[in-house]
C-alpha cells in the first residue's frame, strides 16, 4: 500500500485556515505527503508531511492527487482532456460554489470550466446539499462533505478573552467573524444597531467587495465595531467575548449554497446562533435561522434578543454535544471511505473504518 501525495493549486491564503486547509492538515495527520500552493512561500514545513510551497506545480507527478475548488485552474477541458502535466494525475474537484451566480462576469467565464471538473474529474465532493442535488444525476459517485470544526481548538475557552467593555459599556456583545463581503446583509447590521442600542455589534474579518458606503455608515453607530481579519489561532481569543453570534447573510442564490464553516466554530464554542435563512444551517439544531426576507429584519433582531436571554450553561454545553461529531478528522474518513482506490497506488489491502452515520440533515437522499 503507497498513499498518493495530495497537491491543493494556489488560491487561498494558508493563514486563512479555510476548508482546503483542514482537509489537508488532516491527511497530512494520517500520513500523506501534502504540498499546499502558496503565494508566497517555498518549502515552507507547516507540519509533519505538509508543506506550502509556490512552486506547487514541481511536485505533481503520476502518484498525485490534484485537490482544487477553483475551477479558474484550467487543468480540464472539453470532452474530458486534461493539460498535459496531470494527465497521469488523479483529479479531486470540491465543489463548493456554483460561480454562475457571481454578479461579475467572470462567473460566466468559469461556469463552462466548471462543468467540465463536475463531469470529467476522479473525485467529485460537495459542501452543500443543495450542490449535492444538483449534480448527483450527471455524477451518481459525488459525495456530500459538509464543513466540519477542529473541535479541540474551538471548544476549549482561551486563557484570555477580548475584552469589549473597553467600548463602552453594553448589555451584551453581537458579533460576526469572517468575510467582509458583498453577500452580507449591512441593512440588516444597520437596523440592529439603530433598534438595540443596548448591544454592541462587531464585524471581525478582511474586506472582500464590501458595500463601502453602508460599511462608512455603520462606522457611525456607537453600538458598532469593526476589527480588521485577525489570524486563525486568535479567533477563540475574539468569539468567546460573543453573547450571541451571527451570520447575516442576504438570502439569495449565492446563501441558497452555502455552508458556512463558521457555524460549526460558533458552536463548538457554545455560542448562541442566529443565522439568515440558508438550508445548509436551518436543520443544524440548535441553531436559530429567520427568513428576513419574508419575516422581516425585526424578527432577526427578535431572535438574537431571545437567544441572548435564554443562553446558560446547560445550553453552551448542549450546543459544543451537538457539533461533537462533526469534525474534520471524520470527513476525511467519509472521503477515503467512497473513493479509497484513488488515494492510493494499490488499494486492496486497505481498509477504511466508515464513520458513524450522520443524522438526517446530512441525508444525501
Amino acid at each position: 500500500m503507497k498513499q498518493r501525495k495530495i497537491i491543493y493549486p494556489t488560491n487561498v491564503h494558508w493563514e486563512w485556515m479555510q476548508r482546503p486547509q483542514h482537509l489537508l492538515s488532516v491527511f497530512a495527520d494520517l500520513g500523506f505527503e501534502c504540498i499546499f500552493g502558496d503565494f508566497t512561500e517555498s518549502d515552507k514545513v507547516v507540519k509533519h508531511n505538509l508543506i506550502r510551497d509556490k512552486q506547487w506545480v514541481k511536485h505533481v507527478d503520476n502518484n498525485s492527487v490534484i485537490f482544487n475548488n477553483n475551477p479558474g485552474h484550467k487543468i480540464v477541458f472539453d470532452e474530458g482532456t486534461r493539460a498535459e502535466w496531470v494527465k497521469d494525475a488523479v483529479l479531486w474537484f470540491d465543489y463548493i460554489d456554483d460561480v454562475s451566480v457571481f454578479e461579475d462576469s467572470s462567473g460566466k467565464d468559469l461556469k463552462q470550466a466548471q462543468e467540465n471538473y463536475i463531469r470529467y474529474a476522479d473525485i467529485v465532493t460537495t459542501s452543500a446539499k443543495t450542490l449535492y442535488n444538483e449534480i448527483r444525476d450527471k455524477r451518481p459517485d459525488a459525495i456530500l462533505v459538509p464543513n466540519a470544526v477542529d473541535l479541540d481548538f474551538f471548544s476549549t475557552p482561551p486563557r484570555e478573552v477580548y475584552d469589549y467593555s473597553q467600548h463602552g459599556k453594553f448589555d451584551g456583545v453581537v458579533g460576526y467573524y469572517g468575510a467582509i463581503a458583498f453577500w452580507l446583509n449591512y441593512e440588516l447590521m444597520k437596523f440592529m444597531c439603530e433598534k438595540h442600542p443596548e448591544f454592541l455589534f462587531v464585524m471581525i474579518g478582511g474586506d472582500y467587495k464590501p458595500n463601502e458606503n453602508v460599511i462608512k455608515q455603520l462606522g457611525k453607530y456607537p453600538n458598532f465595531l469593526r476589527i480588521k481579519r485577525q489570524p486563525y489561532e486568535n479567533l477563540p481569543y475574539y468569539l468567546y467575548g460573543f453573547d450571541v453570534a451571527i451570520i447575516p447573510f442576504l438570502e439569495n442564490e449565492i446563501s441558497e449554497d452555502t455552508s458556512p464553516l463558521k457555524v460549526y466554530e460558533y458552536l463548538a464554542a457554545g455560542r448562541p446562533v442566529v443565522c439568515s435563512d440558508m438550508p445548509e444551517v436551518k436543520e443544524l439544531f440548535p441553531v436559530k435561522t429567520v427568513n428576513v426576507s419574508k419575516d422581516g429584519m425585526s424578527a432577526f433582531a427578535r431572535a438574537v434578543e431571545k437567544e441572548f436571554l435564554r443562553d446558560c450553561r446547560e445550553m453552551r454545553s448542549i450546543r459544543k454535544e451537538c457539533v461533537k461529531e462533526e469534525t474534520w478528522k471524520k470527513r476525511v474518513f467519509d472521503i477515503l471511505y467512497n473513493y479509497q482506490e484513488k488515494f492510493y497506488y494499490d488499494a486492496g489491502s486497505v481498509t477504511v473504518v466508515p464513520t458513524q452515520k450522520r443524522g438526517m440533515r446530512w441525508n444525501q437522499s
